[in-house]
C-alpha cells in the first residue's frame, strides 16, 4: 500500500466547543530535524480515544497563536492531526517550544530519547504543580478522569519482609515492624532486561568479557557472560572457556581491561576476581603478534622483576619534551627537583622509547578511539591492537593504524588526528599530537616497546558513535510475561540497602516483593532497549515477544489485603472498592527503535481507534501494515501502550475468546 501522510475517509464526528469530523486515522507529523523521538510519542497518545476526545472537546484545541501550555499546545496538534478538513501535514514546533520551557533538555536540536520526553509530557499533564501526586491520582480515578493522571496512573506496591520473621513466630515473642509496604505511584513502568537475572544468579562466577576477533576475520566485538563452575580461578581458565565459547584460537589470544581511559594488561596467571569492567580479550592475527603482546604486557606490570634497576643500566632513550637522549640516571639529574623518581621511573617506562633498537624488533601498538562529544572528549568502541617494526615512519604508522579503522569500523577517512599517550595517562586527557591531517608523513621514527595512541575525531562519523560491542543474549528470547515475573519476583537487599528491623534492633537483609497494587486505563511499558555500562550507552538488541491481544495481569496484582493497605497509606477515607483493577488490557500501539545508541530512528505502529487497522507513522508518511509486522518487531520495540478491555474500541471487533 501506498505512503502517505493523508488521514483518509471521513469518520465519525466528536461535539464539543466545535465539531470535528474525524478522519479513520491520524496523519504524519512533519520532521523537523531531529522530532522523531517526538513524533513516534505523539502518534501512540493521539490514537488513545479517551484522551483524545477530552483534548478535542477542551477549548485550547480551537484556540490559535503562539505559546501557551503544553496541554493547550497538545489539543491544537491533536485536533490537527485528526480534523479531516485539515489537509496539510502538521508540525510540532509549538509544542516543543512548550515543551523546552518545561524542560530545558529539549531546547536544542538534538535527538532525544521517546521514553524521556514521554514522562516529561505525560507528569506536566497529569501532575503539573500537584502537591501530592498520589492522592492526585486517586481522585482522578475516583471521578474516572480522561486525563493524563486519570489514564495512567496507578501504583506499585513494594513488601518487605525481615528474614528472622519466622524465629518471631516460633518464639511466642510479639512481632515488631517484621514487614513494611510501600507505594509507588506510576504513569509507566519499566520492566527489567532478561540479561539482568543474569548478571545476578551465581554472582562472583560470572564474568563479563568483551571479545575482539581478528579484524582480517571482519567479526564485531562482542560481549559474552562467562560462567565459571567455580568461583576462585585464574585468568587462563577464563581465557580457556572464551576461547570455546566465541571461537578464537586460544594461543593468540590476550588479556587487559580498560579502566579511566587506560588499557592495564591481565596476565593469566593472574588470580581472577570480579570487575566493575568487562575483561578485553583480543585474538591477534598471528602468534608473533600475540608474543610481542604478552612481552609488552608482562614488562609494563612488572618492569623490574628480575631485580634489575633501571638507575644501573646504561640504556639511553629519547625524551620526547625535548628531544634530548638520556640513561636514567641521567633524566634523574635533570628532572629531579621537579619529578619524584617513581613518576620519572614512569615516565622512562611509558613515554620514552630507545635510542637503540636491535634489527627486526617489534613493538605492540594500542591505539584508542576518541571523539569531541557534547561533554568534552569520549573513548568509543575498544582500542585497537596490532604490532609492527620498532623503527617506522610515520607514513606506515598511519597507513597501519588506517587499515585497521577500516576492518574495525569500515572507516577509510583519514580526517582524525593521531596523539602520543601512556599506559599511565588517561587517553581522554593526551593531548601530544604526532600528526595532524594534510600534515607531511615523511619522517623517522622509534616506537615504544608498548606504544600507546589515541586516534581522535572532533567531527565523528556516525558509526563511530554507536557502541561497535555486540551482546551475546543470555537466551534467545523472552516474552513480557517473563519480564513482569522478573519484575515481580521476591529478592533480598544486599548489605548497602539493608534497612532497620525494630523488631531485631539491627539492619537486616530484608526480602522485597513488587506488584500491582492499581492498574491504570492505559498502561506504558518501557523495555530496556538501553543500558549505560563502560562509560557508554549502549543499544540491546534482546528479542521480546509480546502479545497484541489479552494481555492478563492477574497473576502479578497486589493480593486483597495488600490493596487495603496501599490505599490505606495514600488515603485512610479511600474504600478499597472505589479503586480500578484491571486485568486485560489489548496492545494499542509500540514504539520502535532503529540505529545505534547515539544515533537511531523512532517509528510508531499504532491500532487506529476509528477503523481498527493497524499503521506505521514514519514521520510524514503513513502506511498500513499487518498486526504480523508489528508482531515481527521483536529486537526494535522500545515502548507498548496497552488499552484496558474496558476502553476497548468498537471498531477492533469482537473481545477474543479467552483460552479454556
Amino acid at each position: 500500500m501506498a505512503e502517505s501522510s493523508a488521514g483518509g475517509d471521513d469518520g465519525r464526528v466528536v461535539s464539543g466547543r466545535a465539531h470535528v469530523q474525524l478522519a479513520c486515522r491520524a496523519k504524519g507529523l512533519r520532521n523537523l530535524g531531529n522530532t522523531c523521538f517526538m513524533n513516534s510519542g505523539l502518534q501512540c497518545l493521539a490514537n488513545i480515544p479517551p484522551l483524545r476526545d477530552s483534548l478535542l472537546r477542551s477549548s485550547s484545541s480551537t484556540e490559535s497563536g503562539e505559546g501557551g501550555s503544553l496541554e493547550a499546545n497538545l489539543a491544537r496538534l491533536i485536533r490537527s492531526l485528526w480534523d479531516s478538513a485539515e489537509v496539510s501535514v502538521p508540525s510540532t514546533e509549538s509544542l516543543k517550544e512548550a515543551l523546552s520551557r518545561v524542560s530545558p533538555t529539549f531546547a536544542g536540536d538534538e535527538q532525544q530519547d521517546a521514553m524521556e520526553f514521554l514522562e516529561v509530557l505525560l507528569n506536566d499533564l497529569a501532575f503539573d504543580d500537584a502537591d501530592d501526586p498520589p492522592k492526585r491520582i486517586l481522585q482522578s480515578m475516583r471521578a474516572h478522569a480522561t486525563d493524563a493522571c486519570g489514564l495512567w496512573g496507578g501504583f506499585l506496591q513494594t513488601q518487605l519482609r525481615c528474614p528472622n520473621a519466622h524465629a518471631t513466630r516460633n518464639s511466642g515473642s510479639p512481632a515488631q515492624a517484621r514487614s513494611w509496604s510501600r507505594a509507588d505511584p506510576f504513569l509507566s513502568i519499566k520492566l527489567p532486561s532478561p540479561r539482568d537475572d543474569l548478571a545476578v544468579r551465581d554472582r562472583g562466577a560470572v564474568h563479563a568479557v568483551i571479545v575482539t576477533p581478528q579484524p582480517s576475520g571482519q567479526r564485531a566485538s562482542r560481549e559474552y557472560q562467562i560462567r565459571l563452575p567455580f568461583h576462585s580461578a585464574r585468568v587462563e581458565m577464563l581465557l580457556d572457556v572464551v576461547a570455546g565459547e566465541a571461537e578464537v584460537e586460544r594461543e593468540l589470544c590476550v588479556c587487559a581491561v580498560l579502566e579511566d581511559g587506560r588499557l592495564k594488561p591481565v596476565l593469566e596467571e593472574d588470580e581472577l576476581h570480579p570487575s566493575e569492567v568487562p575483561f578485553l580479550v583480543y585474538e591477534l592475527e598471528d602468534a608473533s603478534s600475540a608474543s610481542s603482546f604478552r612481552q609488552a604486557f608482562h614488562h609494563a606490570r612488572r618492569p623490574n622483576m628480575h631485580g634489575d634497576d633501571p638507575r644501573d643500566a646504561p640504556e639511553r632513550r629519547v625524551c620526547p619534551d625535548d628531544g634530548k637522549s638520556y640513561t636514567f640516571s641521567e633524566l634523574l639529574a635533570a628532572y629531579a627537583s621537579t619529578y619524584s623518581p617513581e613518576d620519572l621511573q614512569d615516565y622512562w617506562r611509558d613515554a620514552m622509547a630507545p635510542s637503540r633498537v636491535e634489527e627486526g624488533a617489534q613493538s605492540a601498538v594500542l591505539v584508542h578511539v576518541r571523539v569531541r562529544w557534547i561533554f568534552g572528549r569520549k573513548l568509543v568502541g575498544v582500542p585497537l591492537l596490532f604490532c609492527m617494526d620498532t623503527k617506522t615512519e610515520l607514513e606506515r604508522l598511519i597507513d597501519a593504524i588506517q587499515v585497521q579503522l577500516v576492518l574495525r569500523y569500515n572507516l577509510d577517512a583519514t580526517d582524525w588526528t593521531l596523539l602520543q599517550t601512556s599506559a599511565g595517562w588517561d587517553a581522554n586527557h593526551a593531548e601530544t599530537v604526532l600528526w595532524e591531517p594534510k600534515q607531511a608523513q615523511m619522517q623517522s621514527m622509534t616506537l615504544r616497546g608498548c606504544e600507546h595512541l589515541v586516534v581522535h575525531w572532533d567531527f565523528p562519523p556516525a558509526t563511530l558513535l554507536g557502541s561497535s560491542i555486540q551482546f551475546v543474549d543470555a537466551q534467545a528470547e523472552t516474552t513480557l510475561r517473563s519480564s513482569f515475573e522478573s519484575l515481580t519476583k521476591t529478592e533480598q537487599l544486599d548489605e548497602d540497602n539493608a534497612l532497620w528491623c525494630d523488631g531485631c534492633q539491627t539492619k537486616v537483609r530484608a526480602f522485597s516483593t513488587i506488584s500491582l497494587a492499581v492498574t491504570p486505563s492505559v498502561l506504558m511499558l518501557q523495555l530496556k532497549r538501553f543500558d549505560f555500562k563502560y562509560g557508554q550507552r549502549h543499544r540491546l538488541d534482546d528479542a521480546m515477544s509480546f502479545p497484541l491481544e489479552d494481555l492478563n495481569l492477574s497473576s502479578f496484582l497486589s493480593s486483597p489485603e495488600g490493596l487495603a493497605e496501599v490505599m490505606q497509606s495514600i488515603d485512610q477515607k479511600s474504600p478499597v472498592e472505589a479503586h480500578q483493577r484491571h486485568v486485560v488490557y489489548d496492545l494499542l500501539g509500540t514504539i520502535v527503535h532503529s540505529g545505534t545508541a547515539s544515533f537511531g530512528h523512532y517509528q510508531a505502529f499504532v491500532r487506529s481507534c476509528e477503523d481498527g487497522r493497524w499503521y506505521l507513522y514514519n514521520d510524514d508518511l503513513v502506511r498500513e501494515v499487518s498486526a504480523e509486522e508489528v508482531r515481527r518487531q521483536k529486537e526494535s520495540t522500545y515502548v507498548l501502550f496497552y488499552l484496558c478491555r474496558s476502553l476497548r474500541p468498537a471498531s477492533w471487533g469482537p473481545v477474543p475468546s479467552l483460552p479454556t
